[in-house]
């Protein structure tokens, strides 16, 4: 009689085992071998205005101050039109 409740208790240990050792990787490789769906990218492109290429910095002609004066307002307006391009960029990567 002993053995009843010890039979009783461990009947079901092999057959978990066999399904999880059987079905497990049944379910891992079914996930793996179905297909995929294809994502086309989108060619939707900025304004032209956004990619415009920068362009090169002004060089200091003369050695006074006035020049270096003009010649420092040249180079903060040419980095504000590329502060606007760049943020024309920033909210197209964000609106897509």
């Amino acid at each position: 009689m002993p053995l009843e409740p010890t039979l009783k208790k461990h009947s079901g240990r092999p057959l978990r085992a066999f399904l999880l050792a059987v079905l497990l990787p049944a379910y891992l490789t079914a996930c793996s071998t179905s297909g995929t769906a294809q994502i086309t990218p989108q060619t939707v492109l900025p304004d032209e205005s956004c990619l415009v290429l920068a362009e090169p910095l002004p060089a200091l002609l003369e050695p006074s101050l006035a020049a270096a004066i003009r010649n420092h307002v040249e180079v903060a307006n040419l980095y504000w039109e590329l502060a606007a391009r760049h943020r024309c960029l920033v909210e197209f990567e964000r609106g897509r």
